[in-house]
């Protein structure tokens, strides 16, 4: 119990230091001083954050151990000690973790492992997670997605993380009443709100709710406080990707929080990355080029691939091809059956190495897979600005030069068994 005390004393010194930084930054903003403070405040965050971790975790795993009787066996006294002991160290690691996610956040150290994927499945496990805590307090829970709700380009995890926020604050400020939840397909994207009939938020801390240390609801007296970073968390989650969140409440009267974020079809999505890609080129007056991959069903073992899930053929295939770029913008995009593979600085004659490799990489793993029968890749490069200057060019040509390649594999296996 001590050592949890130490911790926790720890944990409001950190808070305590980062708000006295935070506080020197806004004085020092204007000045030459401003980039190193904020250099020097990440690296406090994240080095104090870390020392705290192992320490953490040793005391939890050994809380653990005796309440799992492994040593010998407790009396219901000794019992409840333990598990209110256990509660605060998970109270502890999510404070640490909000620490760390903020630090790595403001230091530009957070990547995102994009994908297409449906909101409506992120948002119905989401909800999911909190139906215990929503019976436990007699609250009420209510689900709204549009059927029809297009795919975003975003990071499963990360967005899980800004709905788990959102959702936990609205059960967390409202003791009776419902908590619901929406995503509507629109023209340009996908909207999701977090509403509830909670204590709601006034109008004078509105403008602050998303920046950090805010604690906006709280009562005094016992019961988690948190460190007033979630919703700071949330929002950068959702700038980096070019999303925008707002919300709206009134004291007393319940709040709803919203995030919208754009929706994008497989043509789309290449565009936009391709697109990216060659501006860079441009701008550092360099090549660049791009490779599309397809992987289509063929033959009469198609229906096996199917019943081992072809879907994870090609995510591995993707990891594959990852495992072979070397630049730092070399980038793979994939929807469907379909991939993009994005070479930073990378003539003509390299792309056609590059193929190369993909081509004997992916051919042994679908061998090795006995679906060599059933699944047909198909490949073509082309480079900017040689065969493209924009990117749905380039696209258009790259598909182009697949659809050739094929041609001229098809006639020379036909000479071949000719002879």
């Amino acid at each position: 119990m001590n050592e949890i005390d130490t911790l926790k004393k720890r944990v409001a010194e950190l808070e305590k230091a980062n708000r006295e930084l935070d506080d020197a930054l806004r004085i020092a903003k204007n000045n030459t001083e401003y980039m190193k403070l904020d250099e020097l405040k990440s690296e406090f965050i994240s080095t104090v954050s870390h020392e705290l971790r192992t320490p953490l975790s040793i005391i939890k795993e050994g809380i653990s151990l005796v309440l799992d009787k492994i040593p010998g066996d407790l009396n219901a006294k000794q019992a409840k000690i333990l598990d209110i002991s256990k509660y605060n160290i998970d109270r502890l690691a999510r404070i640490i973790d909000n620490l760390l996610d903020i630090a790595m956040i403001e230091a530009k150290k957070v990547g995102l492992n994009r994908s297409l994927i449906s909101m409506s499945e992120i948002i119905k496990q989401a909800a999911a997670s909190f139906e215990p805590d929503i019976r436990e307090k007699g609250l009420e829970m209510c689900l709204d997605i549009d059927k029809t709700t297009g795919n975003v380009w975003a990071d499963t995890d990360r967005i899980t993380q800004v709905l788990t926020n959102l959702i936990d604050n609205a059960v967390k400020f409202t003791s009776s009443g419902r908590v619901d939840i929406s995503c509507k397909d629109e023209v340009d994207g996908v909207t999701c709100s977090v509403s509830d009939t909670g204590v709601g938020i006034s109008k004078n801390n509105l403008p602050k709710i998303f920046d950090k240390f805010q604690q906006f609801g709280r009562v005094a007296g016992p019961g988690e406080k948190g460190t007033g970073l979630g919703l700071s968390i949330a929002k950068s989650i959702v700038d980096m990707h070019n999303g925008s969140i707002w919300v709206e409440s009134e004291s007393g009267k319940g709040a709803k929080f919203t995030f919208k974020l754009h929706k994008y079809t497989s043509q789309s999505l290449f565009k936009e990355h391709v697109s990216e890609a060659v501006k860079r080129a441009a701008d550092k007056n360099s090549e660049m080029s791009i490779i599309a991959v397809s992987l289509s069903l063929v033959g009469k073992d198609a229906s096996g691939v199917i019943n081992r899930k072809y879907s994870d053929i090609m995510r591995d295939s993707v990891r594959l091809i990852k495992n072979i770029l070397r630049h730092e913008y070399d980038d793979v995009v994939e929807s469907g059956s379909e991939m993009i593979v994005m070479l930073t600085n990378c003539d003509k004659d390299s792309a056609a190495k590059v193929q190369r490799r993909l081509e004997g990489v992916v051919g042994k793993y679908l061998a090795d897979q006995n679906a060599n029968g059933a699944i047909r890749v198909d490949y073509g490069h082309a480079t900017y600005p040689y065969d493209a200057k924009d990117g749905m060019g380039l696209i258009e040509k790259a598909r182009s030069s697949s659809i050739v390649s094929r041609k001229k594999k098809i006639i020379r296996r036909e000479q071949r068994d000719a002879r």
